[in-house]
């Protein structure tokens, strides 16, 4: 077991060499311990990019999920926007006669059946002026109608959006709308 003089605070082995550091752990003569130099905690550039990496793949991950939400969003959006025109163009062809183009959309008379092409804004505004406005609209909807003698016709939708786009979202609504007034 060895000595030390706690007043010097002094190996005896170590006679006549400079006394510790008191920030360094006593050690044999001559060691590192020995002849310390107080140092600072600090990181090593190791581990600082160590560090860097793991946030960076974090953030990249936030980034990703941040990406899927907008698109799930958007996509929410459209069906909602989607859900209200298809409403309104149901009701316009129900509330028409049965032999008489609809007020609102212009549909041609269930009837003699027929195909009709509709434009709509991304807000779900209707597009009245023809041509249609291909490059500005943003749901294209196809209206077919197919007459079931006597009294009802088979009313049919097909939703492309959106509509200025080579690959669209392509939806079918279809519904059969019964004579009031049967002849």
């Amino acid at each position: 077991m060895k000595m030390f003089n706690l007043q010097t605070n002094v190996d005896p082995a170590c006679a006549g060499e400079a006394p510790i550091n008191a920030d360094c752990s006593i050690g044999e003569c001559g060691t590192a311990a020995h002849d310390c130099a107080p140092r600072k905690a600090a990181f090593s550039l190791v581990e600082i990019a160590l560090a860097l990496a793991i946030i960076g793949v974090g953030l990249l991950s936030v980034f990703g999920l941040l990406s899927a939400a907008l698109n799930t969003s958007r996509d929410a959006r459209d069906d909602y926007q989607l859900g209200l025109i298809v409403n309104q163009i149901v009701s316009d062809r129900r509330g028409s006669t049965f032999d008489a183009v609809s007020g609102l959309f212009g549909i041609t008379e269930l009837d003699t059946g027929g195909n009709d092409t509709l434009w709509f804004h991304k807000d779900g505004g209707f597009y009245t002026n023809t041509p249609a406005p291909s490059l500005k609209s943003y749901y294209r909807i196809y209206a077919t109608s197919v007459p079931i003698p006597p009294a009802s016709a088979e009313f049919h939708l097909r939703i492309e959006y959106p509509a200025a786009s080579a690959r669209s979202n392509v939806t079918w609504f279809s519904t059969i709308i019964a004579r009031t007034n049967p002849p």
